[in-house]
């Protein structure tokens, strides 16, 4: 872990796997007080942030109303987080799903008009 620590994306990466795979192990090692320049507070905060984006991954291919995946208590992860992860996971497809509709509605508008304005200048024909 020492030579990790000028490479801190690779610690979190280290770190992150050894606290799930031996957690034990993990913190005789210390492995959180090796970043150079980060608080216990901070690679907490950065952990948490990997973990949730693991999850959300990992729930990103489920159907809308499908239960959380599993693997949620290798992870650390209490039920509460899990079903939270899963909601904001799906809320966020939907979102998308109608950002990205409202935005062909649009386009097609603006093509419309397009074609009703080349329709009506001189020499032009409609319906073109």
């Amino acid at each position: 872990a020492v030579e990790f620590s000028k490479k801190p994306a690779m610690l979190g990466k280290l770190t992150f796997l050894a606290e799930r795979a031996a957690p034990a192990a993990a913190r005789s090692a210390e492995l959180r007080a090796k970043f150079p320049n980060w608080d216990a507070d901070t690679v907490g905060t950065l952990q948490r942030a990997m973990l949730e984006n693991l999850y959300r991954e990992m729930c990103h291919p489920l159907a809308d109303g499908s239960e959380p995946p599993a693997g949620g208590d290798v992870l650390l992860l209490s039920p509460a987080d899990c079903a939270r992860l899963m909601s904001e996971t799906q809320a966020a497809k939907k979102e998308a799903i109608r950002v990205a509709a409202e935005e062909e509605e649009e386009r097609q508008r603006k093509a419309l008009l397009e074609d009703a304005v080349k329709g009506s200048e001189p020499g032009g024909r409609p319906g073109e």
